[in-house]
């Protein structure tokens, strides 16, 4: 994390309330994150940062794609895991419990989301739109033109704002270091050396896009979002409210934590015991 150019953070943000990233780092013991929110803090005081990390518990093996989400004061507000893997990603990575698909409010709205292709299981969008969702945030590596088409269609469905944010990488971005290096980009035409195309975006509840798409370059989306508008909006049609036929359709989530092992004796989760601090 030593090469965080924090010049390039501090100045756009003279007047901005909420900043995504797309990044995906190793959230282990808070150390890297903590240091991202100091760079930001030193930004904005009043600025909102959401971010997708590789979570992996202290004691633990197993992944888990993962949302956070932070106020200006550096506080982590929330977080949710991603309930379901895409593709190879069930070799390793692990099935969020549910527990945690909650809408943040904050001082800019009321801000939520789902991660990559979470976003195309309507049940759980659904579930996201009914606790009155503003801000919807779409991190995702399905880094291509269909990916704009789904966030105009969330952001109609929901009628929220939505930023999908995609990383851009190119194959020179790759560290020498990593096994078998050579193997993982042919530089196909027309991609070149661009390893993940980016296709961020910013788009309004109408489907209008407000920013982006940003693709095979790197840069920052801005974008103003009236949520007042937004709510008005509603009028027309509302997905958990008047557009909505609860005697016909119901849904019920079982948003309970479900911890691997509950100690009948303490009647009360049981988590690892954290080692004890080092002496200096």
């Amino acid at each position: 994390m030593d090469n965080l150019d924090l010049s390039r953070i501090r100045a756009p943000f003279e007047t901005d309330r909420l900043f995504v990233r797309p990044d995906w780092i190793d959230y282990n013991g808070h150390m890297n994150v903590a240091y991202y929110i100091k760079a930001f803090d030193e930004a904005l005081d009043e600025l909102y940062v959401v971010m997708g990390v590789d979570e992996r518990e202290e004691h633990g093996s197993t992944v888990y794609n993962t949302l956070l989400y932070f106020g200006p004061d550096g506080r982590l507000l929330g977080k949710h895991r991603k309930l379901m893997p895409t593709h190879a990603e069930r070799l390793v990575w692990g099935m969020g419990d549910g527990s945690d698909l909650e809408v943040h409010q904050t001082a800019v709205g009321r801000i939520g989301g789902l991660i990559c292709w979470e976003n195309y299981m309507p049940l759980a969008r659904f579930a996201v739109y009914a606790q009155g969702v503003d801000i919807w945030v779409a991190p995702t590596l399905a880094t291509h033109e269909f990916w704009v088409a789904s966030m105009r269609h969330i952001a109609r469905e929901g009628v929220c704002h939505v930023i999908g944010v995609a990383p851009a990488a190119r194959f020179s971005d790759v560290p020498d270091s990593v096994p078998e290096r050579d193997r993982l980009w042919r530089g196909v035409e027309p991609h070149g050396e661009w390893m993940l195309d980016g296709y961020s975006v910013i788009v309004d509840p109408s489907g209008t896009v407000l920013a982006g798409p940003l693709v095979r370059e790197e840069g920052i989306l801005y974008a103003t979002l009236d949520l007042d508008a937004a709510r008005a909006r509603k009028r027309l049609f509302d997905p958990v409210g008047h557009y909505n036929r609860p005697d016909v359709f119901r849904l019920i989530v079982d948003d309970r934590p479900k911890p691997h092992l509950v100690s009948l004796a303490r009647s009360e989760p049981v988590t690892a015991v954290p080692d004890p601090p080092s002496e200096a």
